[in-house]
């Protein structure tokens, strides 16, 4: 099931191991529960190179309390099979072993982190499926996208009417399917559109799952 959610970053780090149990709340506190909304995706960025564990059924059955329906890290997690029975999507590098207490510090609530090299601002629109997970993205690609192309996040598309034999021409055929798009330019043809055109902007729909 695909999900997109409001992201709430979290930093840790990796800290001393020098705690005992009675000390949890102290030294690996958790204050981005206050800011948990209903609907948000809690985006941590852990210490990835040291298992130390710091997600588990416990804190995720409470994260969900307060709203949260869908976790992403960039490190591991513990209590795998308890963790899929409360019914939270979880997004992660490996499965981790168990946590003691103090092998991480929280270092950030609410502020720009990079998970997995993607930076994530407070706010973003994270995307998540059964083949992984989508954020926010700026700069240079290299994707020619061509009709038979699945889109893992859009709903909808807004743009210009494209002209036929451009690459752009191409996105939109594979977003709403060819053969609705030269139904399109038929139509426009037949009208006298001028440029072939509907306007600055159209409201695209996807194309049907058996197109």
């Amino acid at each position: 099931m695909r999900q997109e959610r409001p992201a709430v970053p979290a930093g840790h780090g990796c800290g001393d191991d020098l705690a005992v149990h009675d000390q949890f709340e102290r030294l690996s506190p958790e204050p981005f529960e206050a800011i948990l909304r209903e609907g948000s995706a809690l985006v941590i960025d852990d210490a990835e190179a040291a298992d130390v564990g710091s997600i588990g059924s416990f804190n995720i059955l409470a994260w969900k309390l307060k709203g949260m329906v869908g976790v992403v890290t960039d490190a591991s997690a513990r209590d795998l099979d308890e963790i899929e029975t409360e019914g939270v999507p979880l997004y992660l590098r490996r499965p981790g072993r168990g946590i003691r207490p103090g092998r991480n510090e929280l270092e950030s609530v609410n502020r720009p982190i990079v998970c997995g090299g993607v930076l994530v601002m407070p706010g973003d629109v994270v995307a998540a499926d059964g083949d992984g997970v989508i954020a926010p993205f700026a700069g240079e690609t290299a994707i020619f996208i061509t009709p038979g192309h699945r889109f893992r996040a859009v709903d909808l598309l807004m743009t210009n009417f494209h002209l036929p034999r451009s690459t752009l021409f191409m996105l939109v055929a594979a977003f709403s399917g060819l053969e609705v798009m030269r139904r399109a330019y038929a139509h426009a043809i037949a009208a006298g559109y001028r440029f072939y055109s509907y306007g600055d902007a159209c409201l695209l729909f996807p194309r049907p799952s058996h197109d």
